[in-house]
């Protein structure tokens, strides 16, 4: 997942700063990524998702975002 992020963020010339850390509490919903500062948790995005999340976050299109990769309790 990391390197296909880090890809898309390189063909799209985006000067974004990615960090991978090992474990932010939802290991078992992953894989789980999580936009910073204050940005919500997304589950489940694999690297076919990764244009995907991009585009959305290019046009800060955050609430599009968790609509697609909803956290799991979202959907009670």
């Amino acid at each position: 997942m990391t390197k296909a992020l880090q890809a898309g963020l390189s063909e799209r010339k985006l000067d974004w700063h990615l960090e991978k850390v090992h474990c932010m509490g939802k290991c078992h919903l992953g894989p789980t990524m999580r936009v910073l500062p204050n940005g919500p948790f997304i589950m489940g995005v694999q690297e076919e998702d990764v244009p995907r999340v991009l585009d959305l976050l290019e046009r800060n299109e955050i609430e599009e975002l968790v609509a697609t990769f909803p956290h799991p309790s979202d959907n009670d």
